[in-house]
């Protein structure tokens, strides 16, 4: 195999995929992530990369935003909102912090590829990232382990950033603005 091959499976992958979003639950975490105060991000690893990405654009445009388990994040609040990245979504600590969010007056929404995900019952949203998880059924990508949920992942968040970008008609001066500069 080839890296133009290569490429083009990944790519096929990562489209069969999306097509299997249900975009009214991409519009009910958008507008989630809209009306929050502030909005907290947590996820591990490859997945809590493509997180902290997420992040980074939403304080672009303005948004008080953490990320979990940061030396700086504050406290969590009445109101806030945590949007659990993870794609198994049955760690304890994982759930644990889901039940201490809903404790704490906040609202939890999490973006998954496991559809019997325990952490679904502490979440007043979930995006299922359908057929994404190697770890559940091999058969879903030539990808090791689970590269395709974190790939797919990406996507679907840059694709709410993008929307964003639109509906709020941001522009590039404003985000340089509060871009790094040091």
């Amino acid at each position: 195999m080839n890296l133009a091959e290569s490429v083009g499976k990944i790519s096929g992958e990562i489209r069969t995929v999306l097509g299997k979003i249900k975009e009214g639950d991409i519009q009910c975490l958008l507008e989630r992530i809209e009306n929050a105060p502030r909005v907290f991000i947590y996820g591990e690893g490859r997945t809590g990369l493509v997180g902290k990405m997420f992040a980074v654009r939403l304080m672009h445009f303005g948004k008080e935003v953490y990320f979990v388990g940061e030396m700086l994040t504050p406290s969590f609040k009445r109101g806030d909102l945590l949007l659990i990245l993870s794609g198994l979504a049955n760690r304890e600590r994982t759930v644990d912090m889901a039940v201490k969010a809903n404790k704490l007056g906040g609202e939890v929404v999490s973006v998954t590829g496991n559809s019997s995900a325990p952490l679904y019952k502490y979440c007043s949203h979930t995006v299922l990232i359908p057929r994404s998880l190697k770890s559940l059924s091999a058969s879903v990508s030539s990808q090791p382990l689970n590269s395709l949920f974190e790939q797919v992942l990406f996507f679907v968040l840059e694709g709410i950033v993008n929307i964003l970008y639109h509906k709020l008609q941001i522009n590039d001066e404003e985000m340089y603005a509060r871009h790094f500069n040091l």
